[in-house]
């Protein structure tokens, strides 16, 4: 089911979800701050993750292709489209 939860702790974690078919998690947190989340849009569109959340610190999402982004992003201070 959708109510797992995934927590990576630690600074300047660059973590990458291209090509990893995470799905139904409820929660992907980044909590050490100054991280970096990469996904393309296919893996990020159908993983179904409900909130990915970043921590203290900059941090940035980029997302390697056109996406229509269903997650609830919060802490993120960067975003880029790289299409």
């Amino acid at each position: 089911g959708a109510d797992e939860t995934i927590s990576v702790s630690g600074s300047a974690i660059a973590l990458d979800l291209s090509g990893n078919a995470l799905t139904d998690i409820a929660s992907l947190t980044l909590t050490g701050g100054n991280d970096t989340l990469t996904a393309n849009a296919n893996d990020l569109a159908n993983s179904n993750i409900a909130a990915i959340e970043a921590g203290a610190g900059t941090d940035e999402l980029i997302v390697t292709e056109d996406v229509t982004v269903t997650s609830t992003l919060t802490g993120f201070e960067t975003l880029s489209l790289n299409s």
